[in-house]
């Protein structure tokens, strides 16, 4: 029966350790359970971080064309060259 109990004894966690655990256990955001609002809206605004981003994109394809068919045309007006092509 003693070595039970010392063998019992030895498996027990500081207080400390079993208040980091729990500490770490709680900092899981998967193990958390949202409500259907919040998993809503977190969604809503992924879609709208995402349409953002591709209009910036789609903006930003004429603006890109336009510099690089302007820079191309100036490279040969003033080409050394460009009298000769």
């Amino acid at each position: 029966m003693e070595n039970a109990e010392i063998l019992k004894a030895e498996w027990v966690f500081p207080d400390q350790y079993m208040e980091k655990r729990r500490l770490f256990l709680r900092s899981y955001h998967l193990s958390r359970k949202r409500s259907a609002a919040d998993r809503l809206r977190i969604s809503a605004v992924r879609v709208r971080r995402l349409v953002c981003v591709r209009l910036r994109a789609a903006r930003r394809v004429p603006r890109l064309l336009c510099s690089l068919l302007r820079s191309a045309l100036l490279r040969r007006r003033f080409h050394p060259l460009a009298s000769y092509c």
